[in-house]
């Protein structure tokens, strides 16, 4: 295989397993506030989903110079910044919005990475020791196998907390 296959298995591999992650939650329990952390389920997505935006805008800026040698990587208080604003947006949207957006934002970087060329998914970002291809994985994959846990036992938590009121 070859590094953006093997990329962009990786990132349906566990996509596919958040949705089976999801499956069994309506609506109004993945907009239910605080179930991860101060996060709703929702947020979480929203997050997910801004992850992506921003990895496109990468890819179109390697698009524009052929390099990412000026690409901004956030420090940590801006990555924080970034998250409480994601959030907050997130709280106020209609759970269809979140979902369209979370799901558009996949579709249209998997796009964009299909376009790209191997060099180009190794090529540097910014000053980092790291490629594209890590970027996008840190922040497609990798990301989402972090907040998976946290999503299911907040689901699992919920459910079983209401059948148990059921017995």
């Amino acid at each position: 295989m070859t590094v953006k296959l093997d990329l962009i298995d990786a990132m349906r591999h566990e996509r596919a397993a958040l949705l089976t992650t999801l499956s069994p939650a309506g609506s109004d329990l993945l907009m239910q506030p605080g179930l991860v952390g101060e996060w709703s389920i929702a947020q979480v997505l929203a997050h997910l989903a801004a992850s992506d935006w921003r990895l496109i805008q990468a890819i179109g800026v390697l698009h524009c110079t052929g390099s990412l040698a000026e690409w901004e990587t956030l420090s940590d208080a801006q990555v924080e910044a970034m998250n409480a604003q994601v959030a907050a947006r997130a709280a106020t949207q209609p759970f269809p919005r979140i979902w369209a957006r979370f799901t558009e934002a996949r579709e249209l970087l998997l796009m964009a990475i299909g376009g790209l060329t191997e060099d180009e998914l190794l090529t540097p970002v910014g000053t980092q020791s790291y490629s594209l291809e890590q970027l996008i994985a840190g922040d497609t994959w990798m990301h989402e196998q972090e907040h998976r846990p946290e999503i299911a036992r907040a689901i699992f938590t919920v459910l079983h907390a209401a059948n148990d009121g059921r017995q």
